[in-house]
């Protein structure tokens, strides 16, 4: 199973949110607290991830065929799919 990744500030929101539903009906659970359940948010561990910019997305990337393209920053013909470290998105408003 993969793993699923999240963003512990807006996770925290949502819950915050949730905060008046949650107060009237703390009979429920009265071992736990808005104030605990925070904090195993933050004790939670993170992963080190980037976000990745396929070719077909890339600023740089110039398409000659379906499928396939030439990079001009790596110097290589690349598939749609492909990606690397110097990809940066595409405007939404620049043409391809």
């Amino acid at each position: 199973m993969a793993k699923e990744y999240i963003e512990r500030g807006k996770l925290k929101d949502e819950l915050i949110d949730l905060t008046p539903y949650a107060m009237c009906n703390a009979q429920i659970n009265s071992d736990i607290d808005m104030y605990t359940v925070m904090g195993i948010i933050d004790e939670q561990t993170v992963s080190d991830v980037v976000e990745v910019v396929r070719c077909k997305d890339c600023s740089s990337y110039k398409q000659d065929s379906p499928g396939l393209g030439w990079c001009p920053v790596v110097e290589f013909v690349r598939l749609d799919n492909d990606f690397c470290s110097y990809g940066e998105r595409r405007d939404s408003n620049e043409a391809d």
